[in-house]
């Protein structure tokens, strides 16, 4: 996606959900090759449709996994952790002052 190339997903948990909610590609049924070659022939020969895909697909790439974005991402989920530790911390100490 990063690479402004639509994608052909299969129609598994979260990667349908998200080629659909972005308009980056097509989703194709688990398992179903025709449905696999009909995608990549309408992909193949239509290059409005493979342009539009593949525009959207790299802003969404870069919007929201690019490295900075992972980066930023995983410093909120350590700050929450410490912040939960440090609680969690501060009321074992109490309870054992008690």
């Amino acid at each position: 996606m990063a690479c402004a190339v639509p994608v052909v997903v299969t129609d598994i948990p979260g990667h349908g959900d998200f080629v659909r909610k972005h308009r980056c590609g097509l989703v194709i049924p688990v398992g179903d090759a025709a449905a696999l070659a009909r995608a990549v022939a309408d992909l193949a020969g239509s290059d409005t449709l493979r342009l539009e895909m593949g525009s959207r697909g790299r802003d969404v790439a870069l919007r929201e996994a690019s490295w900075a974005c992972r980066a930023a991402e995983t410093d909120r989920a350590l700050g929450s952790v410490v912040t939960i530790a440090s609680a969690v911390d501060r009321s074992s100490r109490a309870e054992a002052a008690v």
